[in-house]
């Protein structure tokens, strides 16, 4: 997750954040089905996030779900050596540094 305001924490639940900036999300292969459908669908519809970034555990691969408006959403998906543009946060980190620091590629 990548916040670039004070995080409003949820009253019911403090643990849950409801205003970060970026999610990143790592899919692997025995929850992305819960991941894509249950678990997305769950989430509010009015939520800040500006994007999110779901990395792909078994292939180099990241799709980004980008919203600069509530109702403005674009996709695009990555392969290996891409640069992942992250406009919301200033960030452009390329695929292969995403899968580094989530654990999924060795150096």
């Amino acid at each position: 997750m990548a916040m670039t305001q004070a995080a409003l924490l949820d009253p019911s639940s403090p643990t849950h954040v409801l205003n970060p900036t970026v999610v990143f999300e790592v899919l692997s292969p025995g929850t992305e089905l819960y991941d894509r459908g249950e678990k997305a669908r769950a989430l509010p519809t009015d939520r800040r996030t500006r994007a999110d970034v779901l990395l792909s555990q078994d292939k180099p691969r990241i799709e980004l779900w980008s919203r600069a408006a509530p109702s403005t959403e674009s996709y695009a998906v990555y392969g290996a050596g891409d640069v992942v543009e992250l406009r919301s946060i200033g960030c452009q980190p390329d695929l292969n540094e995403l899968h580094l620091v989530a654990g999924i590629a060795k150096a």
